[in-house]
């Protein structure tokens, strides 16, 4: 389709994720040939033809609260991908599921101009409706997986939406077991003429513990009370055999969980994907599920939805659901009990089961539907990141001095990290325990210290600029170059002044976008990251705390970004004008005084320069309320801190030392903060600038030169 290679960047942060995408990709290369892709994932999209960069099984499905394990990872993660960002360039960037990592990560191809397509996309419907913002201000275009989701996302300002289909719907509606009834049967030595009853107790380990308990004391109860039924508990990959024990009274089996389906009577379910596959294999089950009491409790508020059975959120009252304190021995053993006996509930729920795949059909396989709008992203996104790219070639030249730069800015972030520690040494070590030794060696260290952080500071900063002034001067000399080729129609349909703009305020653009954006892209990220990373390694409970201003501050980059670009753009198109009037003024002078026409060029004049005044009055008010917002946040939540944190210092349930260090943690923190929210506004400067000067670079003269001019 294309003679230029596309590029394409997956992030498939879990396993389902990573299988979605495989089946896409295989797809999509079919009709692109010349298709690279990177991802994050594993094996099924490499198997698929995608070079993994991050492999998603060390590096994401990242769950628990250990934070700074979380982070460090995640910040791996993030680095690695930011790097295919810039130097891959990919034409589309598609995220798959995992939202919470893949909607951070969506700010930095939206910056870059690069569309994203987005599979999977959070369940909104359920919580968290804030996410659907994000979704419209960064996300090209949403491929959604249930039926009702469109017209949602619809109601919240989403417009580019597709429904596709269920991929789970379409794996399994003609799915075919890799064994029968009779098969396991006779290799599990139960009699055929049994029902089955099926439980799924989780995939998880934290899952199976909670839920084998109630039961197992709901198998026992049975076991005595009816007879020809085969109870079988389905054990999922990488579960101890520990937390499933043997017992009489149960099978426990690691045949696959969607074969154990197929021939199983009804079932008890765990809430969850499976719940979908039962309903599309037609099981008549009822679902259950627990957590921890407090944890409930939160994510009942949290919740907008109260249905928790994805079979019910499709058709409400399809099945039962046995929620926290509706799930215990006792319950559950009368619902399974029901289920066995109840032929009319068992007719019910299949007649429903049908309603749902009807819903979920489509008139093409979602794959299908979602290989299209992918491949015109990719072409689309090959032409609207083509500014983009243009503007990057002209670092090709410095890479190696760039790569040493990026090194030395990566380096000085980090070192950020390492300054509350040193704060907590000097205080604890010296004005608490009055340790003379460390006294006297404290100030080596801070000065070896500041020895280390002067020379990155200087290096990434002097050889940045030194890229830059010769970006520059490759930029003059390429425009330059141009100029002098092209016909006396484009002077006459542009102005001198407009051209000089090019010259002057558009290539210090360009620059600015090649070395003062980028670095603080890379350097404050990673200042943002190890800071976070070192706050909560010395106080999870009080980090929190203090983040709670961030999702806060991050509303004036999105509010204010677009407003900057249109500003920045009209900026420049009339500093031309000005300069322009000045031009003629200058060279008309003789004409304009013969014609006593300089009451009138003095006006024109000033009304042109009154408009420039008041547009870069306007950029400056956008500029300007930013940075007291996020101020005003950082404030709010150090106050917070500084509340909470020293009344347990007074009241000496945390040392003074660790406090001070957190307190500075935080207060470094959030000057690249402020500094990445102001970084949309500079790069939407910078590529409108840059598509100024392109602009002139894309004119062809309208008398082309002979190949074989006459001597």
């Amino acid at each position: 389709m294309s003679k230029k290679p596309l590029k394409l960047l997956i992030l498939a942060g879990e396993a389902s994720g990573d299988e979605h995408a495989a089946i896409i990709l295989k797809d999509l290369k079919v009709n692109f040939e010349n298709l690279e892709t990177r991802a994050l994932g594993s094996s099924k999209l490499k198997n698929a033809g995608a070079k993994i960069v991050v492999d998603n099984k060390k590096y994401a499905s990242l769950n628990g609260f250990n934070l700074p394990i979380i982070l460090y990872k995640s910040s791996i993660a993030f680095s690695r991908l930011l790097y295919e960002l810039l130097f891959f360039k990919p034409d589309c960037v598609l995220l798959v599921d995992y939202p919470d990592f893949n909607l951070r990560f969506s700010l930095f191809p939206k910056l870059l101009r690069i569309p994203v397509v987005y599979l999977i996309p959070p369940t909104v419907w359920a919580w968290r409706e804030g996410r659907a913002k994000t979704i419209k201000n960064r996300i090209s275009h949403t491929l959604s997986i249930f039926p009702f989701e469109k017209e949602y996302y619809r109601k919240l300002g989403v417009e580019n939406i597709t429904y596709i289909g269920n991929p789970t719907f379409q794996e399994m509606k003609n799915y075919v077991p890799k064994i029968s009834k009779k098969e396991f049967c006779k290799l599990s030595n139960i009699d055929p003429k049994n029902k089955i009853f099926l439980f799924l107790p989780g995939s998880r380990k934290s899952e199976v513990k909670r839920h084998m308990p109630i039961l197992t004391q709901s198998i026992k109860k049975l076991s005595n009370e009816i007879s020809n039924v085969t109870f079988i508990i389905s054990k999922a990959p990488g579960i101890d055999e520990n937390l499933i024990p043997n017992s009489q009274n149960y099978i426990t089996s690691e045949t696959d969980a969607r074969d154990l389906m197929t021939f199983a009577d009804c079932a008890l379910i765990k809430s969850g994907t499976s719940n979908l596959e039962a309903a599309i294999l037609n099981l008549p089950f009822s679902m259950f599920y627990t957590l921890n009491s407090s944890t409930f409790k939160i994510l009942d508020r949290i919740l907008k939805t109260k249905v928790y059975s994805l079979v019910n959120i499709l058709r409400p009252n399809t099945t039962k659901e046995l929620i926290q304190n509706n799930f215990t021995a006792e319950k559950a053993s009368k619902e399974i009990l029901e289920l066995l006996s109840n032929q009319e509930k068992r007719t019910k729920m299949k007649e429903g089961f049908s309603e749902i795949r009807q819903s979920l059909t489509t008139s093409k396989e979602p794959q299908l539907i979602a290989n299209k709008i992918i491949a015109e992203h990719l072409i689309n996104g090959s032409r609207q990141t083509r500014t983009v790219s243009r503007v990057l070639q002209y670092l090709k030249p410095y890479k190696k001095s760039f790569l040493v730069a990026l090194i030395c800015m990566i380096l000085f972030a980090a070192t950020d990290g390492a300054i509350p520690f040193l704060l907590k040494m000097l205080i604890e070590n010296v004005f608490v325990s009055k340790n003379s030794v460390a006294l006297s060696s404290i100030p080596f260290i801070l000065i070896a210290f500041a020895l280390v952080r002067g020379s990155l500071d200087f290096s990434q900063s002097f050889i940045s600029s030194k890229i830059g002034h010769n970006i520059v001067k490759d930029v003059r000399n390429h425009t330059h170059s141009h100029l002098l080729k092209l016909s006396p129609s484009f002077f006459v349909n542009n102005s001198v002044g407009n051209i000089l703009a090019r010259f002057t305020s558009d290539v210090i653009l360009v620059r600015d976008f090649l070395t003062s954006a980028l670095a603080t892209l890379i350097r404050d990220t990673v200042k943002i990251l190890v800071l976070m990373a070192s706050a909560f390694f010395l106080d999870p409970f009080l980090a929190l705390i203090a983040f709670i201003g961030f999702p806060l501050g991050i509303y004036p980059i999105y509010r204010f970004g677009k407003r900057m670009r249109k500003l920045g753009a009209r900026g420049q198109e009339e500093i031309g004008e000005v300069s322009s009037l000045v031009q003629e003024s200058v060279l008309g002078n003789k004409v304009i005084q013969s014609f006593r026409k300089e009451d009138f060029e003095k006006e024109k004049f000033q009304e042109k320069n009154q408009k420039l005044t008041k547009t870069f009055i306007k950029s400056e008010l956008v500029k300007a309320v930013t940075g007291p917002v996020n101020e005003l946040v950082a404030i709010v939540a150090i106050s917070l801190t500084i509340l909470y944190g020293g009344s347990t210092v007074i009241g000496g349930s945390r040392g003074l030392g660790n406090f001070i260090a957190f307190l500075t943690a935080v207060y470094l923190l959030y000057d690249p903060f402020k500094k990445l929210s102001k970084l949309n506004n500079n790069v939407q400067q910078s590529l409108s600038g840059a598509e100024r000067i392109f602009t002139i670079l894309d004119s062809e003269p309208s008398i082309a030169e002979s190949k074989e001019p006459l001597s």
